[in-house]
């Protein structure tokens, strides 16, 4: 099984190698995760019994998981450039903000907010979408620079 960990790190996991200990608390863990993340939007601002709603919420994810349905993360593949021009504009959106407010925390900003404010930008100034593409087409010169070194490994 392929597990995507991040940072684009893909690890070939043989769970057949686990002990019953170790996959049982995976499936323990996997199913907390799925199940907390469920009920996660029910906040005591959207509803009046924050317990009731959330348990409702947890019990139709698991009655759908019984069913064979689960959503599963995405493998599109995106526009790099877009991807990396939202990424600079954010870094600088949260590095303004952060100079701007320096007594407050970056924790303090919406993510959302930010994300869609990094849009406009990269919308109001091509420089961000110019920077992308320079710095991608550079990374794709790299890697085809090392591509006989690590034909051979």
């Amino acid at each position: 099984m392929i597990v995507n960990i991040g940072k684009d790190i893909e690890l070939n996991v043989d769970v057949t190698k686990l002990p019953e200990n170790v996959r049982a608390h995976v499936e323990y863990i996997g199913l907390r995760n799925i199940l907390m993340d469920a009920h996660a939007s029910v906040t005591k601002e959207s509803s009046a019994n924050v317990y009731a709603d959330s348990l409702a919420v947890a019990e139709k994810k698991l009655a759908a998981m019984y069913n064979g349905e689960i959503r599963v993360a995405s493998s599109r593949t995106g526009d790099p450039v877009r991807a990396l021009a939202i990424k600079l504009a954010t870094n600088a959106i949260v590095a303004d903000w952060t100079a701007k407010n320096p007594t407050r925390k970056k924790t303090e900003l919406d993510a959302k907010s930010v994300r869609e404010a990094a849009v406009v930008l990269i919308g109001r100034n091509e420089k961000y979408l110019a920077t992308a593409r320079v710095t991608i087409e550079s990374t794709k010169a790299i890697d085809a620079d090392i591509d006989d070194l690590t034909a051979g490994l």
